[in-house]
């Protein structure tokens, strides 16, 4: 019983992470690249059928309509003539493993076991962490000018509402230094 109820309170606690878990984001950019010349935008061709967002459509349709809105809120015009950059999000999981040691013990050659004078033990839990990436490339040049990358524990949200929230916020924080402030 005691078992039971500390993998219980373990899952309870790994569930409460999730939901409130935040993304960690990271962004590198071309110095060289004049950023002020960017106005219009459009979506780059998918590259990887093995993609994460290619798997999960629905995900994929609510990564491009935050990009979309993000982008639009910068002063960027999405067109499908002559674009300035392209923009390709693109996605990838990872099966993680989170290994928690609990409890105490005075192990030693006077003891009978592991734990002999008190309770102690190992946790194992698994989680998935999803990475999005969103590149901006120039068109002309068709060369990478800004990668922007978030990444996080993946849940599952309990509403569409919710995980359209969970996106928008995701895109959000990788977008939000792009673009790169003018060069001093």
């Amino acid at each position: 019983m005691l078992n039971f109820l500390k993998t219980v309170l373990t899952m309870v606690v790994i569930l409460g992470m999730i939901g409130c878990s935040s993304i960690s984001v990271s962004s590198d950019y071309d110095p060289n690249a004049d950023f002020s010349q960017y106005k219009t935008y459009a979506w780059g061709d998918k590259l990887d059928p093995n993609d994460a967002l290619e798997k999960n459509q629905l995900i994929e349709q609510r990564v491009f309509n935050a990009i979309d809105t993000s982008m639009i809120a910068k002063g960027f015009k999405k067109t499908k003539t002559d674009p300035q950059i392209l923009v390709y999000p693109h996605a990838g999981t990872q099966e993680r493993a989170s290994v928690n040691s609990w409890g105490y013990g005075y192990g030693g050659w006077w003891g009978g076991g592991a734990y002999p004078y008190g309770a102690g033990g190992i946790d194992v839990s698994y989680y998935t962490e999803g990475t999005l990436y969103i590149d901006i490339i120039d068109q002309k040049k068709n060369q990478l000018v800004w990668r922007g990358v978030g990444q996080g524990i993946l849940g599952d949200p309990s509403t569409p509402q919710e995980s359209t929230a969970n996106v928008d916020d995701a895109v959000s924080q990788i977008l939000a230094n792009f673009p790169p402030s003018a060069k001093k």
